[in-house]
């Protein structure tokens, strides 16, 4: 990241258009509806977060090389004078500096951005959580085109409305500390009406776009709930195939069955495993996912629902894993019958005389 970037390219008109062309694109896709359509919109929002993020830390590190010199400066003076004044001023300075490491961490890591403006107080953390979530989502569809097709629709939906959140304060958060604000002062009569442009541009890429979130945040909930039950149906099959196996220990097996085989549920019992869950764990999720408030903020009902589908969602991966698995085992054993079948049709003495 370049501390110092020349003002014309900080306040550069071309930027601007860049982000606000891939916006409306994103909306033009996201007005399709089709999965396929909100994958691109979204890779296009989540970019454009990162982006506006980016051009938000920009004014945090200007002061960054004064504050290098100046911590060198008292570090070189603790040497000679290590008076507490000498120790003081340099951990002030210290705290100031923002090392090269972490530079690096904010220049290609989108959850250290997040975290780093709800530190300077630029963003707020229910916020940042949000579009932290969105971007695990967003890895998936980008990385190894993985469409989560029963709610894209309502993921990308909420992206955008982050996104223009983060549009209203985008002049405020991309503020030079010495030049100021890209647009110069108006009259005082005008001020009163102006807004700034980044805000129109969010005015106008809301116009014409407008979703039920109640009926959306229903959709989530009651489909975040029929996963959690098809956890523990899962559960309860495994239990039908293995006479001796309770629920408790097919949760165990679900996580085992992998990377530490048994032979007996005798042996799976004494067997230690740093399990991540237990059964116990299926009830409390679904409990959570049924206390889900439809009426609550949108933020803050995402951020519980992202919340608590990261923590079941091993369990739906290691479950889902495991029913494959006996599926391929019963398969086998059906090939193998059919086999051992043909194998005694052939093997079976022939009757009557041979065809002449």
């Amino acid at each position: 990241m370049d501390p110092n970037p020349d003002i014309d390219e900080y306040y550069s008109a071309d930027r601007f258009e860049v982000l606000t062309v891939q916006l409306t694109e994103a909306k033009r896709l996201m007005l399709s509806e089709s999965p396929s359509h909100l994958r691109i919109a979204y890779i296009l929002l989540d970019n454009a977060a990162e982006v506006i993020m980016h051009r938000s830390i920009y004014p945090e590190l200007i002061e960054n090389d004064f504050y290098e010199t100046l911590l060198r400066r008292w570090n070189e003076i603790v040497e000679v004078n290590p008076s507490a004044e000498a120790f003081e001023k340099r951990q002030e300075a210290l705290q100031r500096v923002i090392p090269a490491k972490k530079l690096r961490e904010l220049d290609r890591d989108f959850m250290a951005k997040a975290n780093f403006l709800v530190a300077r107080n630029k963003m707020d953390r229910g916020h940042a959580d949000a579009l932290k979530r969105l971007h695990e989502y967003r890895n998936e569809m980008y990385h190894r085109d993985h469409i989560r097709r029963s709610v894209v629709q309502v993921f990308t939906y909420m992206h955008f409305e982050l996104v223009c959140s983060m549009l209203e304060s985008y002049d405020a958060t991309t503020r030079h500390p010495y030049v100021g604000p890209p647009i110069g002062a108006f009259p005082e009569d005008r001020m009163a009406t102006f807004k700034p442009p980044a805000t129109v541009i969010a005015d106008e890429l809301r116009e014409g776009f407008d979703v039920a979130w109640n009926q959306a945040a229903f959709h989530l909930k009651d489909q975040l709930i029929e996963r959690i039950e098809k956890v523990i149906a899962g559960a309860w099959i495994v239990t039908m195939v293995f006479a001796d196996v309770d629920e408790s220990l097919a949760i165990k097996l679900a996580q085992t069955f992998d990377a530490s085989p048994t032979d007996s549920p005798e042996e799976l019992k004494q067997l230690e495993f740093p399990y991540k869950y237990e059964r116990a764990d299926l009830d409390r999720w679904l409990k959570r996912a049924n206390k889900l408030d439809l009426d609550s903020d949108k933020i803050k009902f995402f951020n519980f629902y992202g919340s608590l589908e990261r923590d079941f969602e091993q369990s739906e991966k290691d479950m889902l894993a495991l029913r494959k698995e006996l599926e391929r085992m019963r398969q086998r054993q059906l090939d193998l019958a059919e086999e051992d079948a043909k194998i005694e049709r052939h093997n079976r003495p022939k009757t009557g005389g041979e065809p002449g």
